[in-house]
C-alpha cells in the first residue's frame, strides 16, 4: 500500500461537510428555470420535494416533484437543468 497517494472526496450530499451553500444555489436557479418553462408549485415547495430526494436520479426526482410533467417535459426539464448549469 502507497501511503503517499492522494485521495479526492466528492462530498455534495452533506455528509462529510456542509456542501448545500455551494450547490442549493444551483438547484434554485435550475428550479427557477423550469418553474418559467412549467409553472406550478411554488419554488419553495420544489426546493424541499428536491432536497428530500437527494441521492436520486434527477429523472426520478423530477418525476416526483412533477408528476403530471410528460416524458418529452421531463427530457425538457433536463436539457434546462444542463443549460443552467453550463451557464453558472
Amino acid at each position: 500500500m502507497d501511503l503517499n497517494s492522494t485521495i479526492i472526496v466528492y462530498d455534495l450530499d452533506g455528509t462529510l461537510a456542509w456542501t448545500e451553500k455551494y450547490w442549493l444555489p444551483v438547484v434554485a436557479e435550475v428550479v427557477r428555470a423550469i418553474e418559467m418553462e412549467f409553472g406550478g408549485k411554488s419554488i419553495l415547495e420544489r426546493v424541499e420535494d428536491i432536497l428530500q430526494s437527494l441521492g436520486d436520479p434527477v429523472e426520478e426526482i423530477f418525476g416526483r416533484v412533477y408528476p403530471k410533467a410528460s416524458d418529452c417535459e421531463v427530457q425538457e426539464m433536463l436539457r434546462l437543468k444542463e443549460q443552467v448549469w453550463s451557464d453558472l
